[in-house]
């Protein structure tokens, strides 16, 4: 859903992403086509100007008034499985199922990475269990990922800075 809350857009099996009107449902147009096959996510920056699109192994960005590639970023690991940008629109984090990245979108350079059984060397960070969805904390300085251990549902509260884990959130139920 984009920031003024007009438009949702859709990705999955074929390479591109729709617009619809959120209050209609009425279908504006298609565009962005991927140079990936399957589109696993999607998200567009705070004011509505940049789409992150997830697909198999990296993050395309659109200028969506333009309609014109801005960047690429390439995740060598595990599949694209959820992306979102922070609130003030300078960092996108991305997650696998065993990874998490935090990029700069100014530079492009790769900020943080934390892997499931893996040290992150810049961070002294480790992590287990499979991300599901991410996010940023509406102040940028968390990031929120909903994992899943032992049939469980848990949502995990990380500092941006440093990866380490602040806090778990319980939640009923299991899946």
């Amino acid at each position: 859903i984009t920031d003024d809350e007009r438009y949702i857009l859709s990705g999955g099996r074929s390479n591109i992403v729709s617009r619809y009107e959120l209050l209609t449902g009425k279908k504006t147009f298609d565009t962005y086509r991927t140079r990936e096959a399957m589109i696993q996510s999607l998200a567009v920056v705070p004011g509505n100007d940049v789409l992150a699109i997830g697909t198999h192994k990296t993050i395309d960005l659109y200028d969506v008034n333009s309609y014109k590639m801005i960047r690429i970023f390439e995740q060598k690991t595990d599949r694209i499985e959820a992306i979102a940008f922070s609130p003030d629109g300078r960092q996108l984090i991305s997650s696998s199922m065993n990874y998490v990245y935090i990029w700069n979108l100014e530079t492009g350079d790769l900020q943080h990475s934390y892997a499931r059984n893996l040290y992150d060397v810049k961070n002294n960070s480790t992590w287990d269990d499979l991300v599901a969805s991410i996010m940023f904390s509406p102040d940028g300085k968390f990031f929120y990922f909903v994992k899943y251990e032992n049939n469980l549902v848990k949502i995990e509260e990380h500092a941006s800075d440093n990866g380490r884990l602040t806090r778990t959130l319980p939640l009923s139920g299991s899946y």
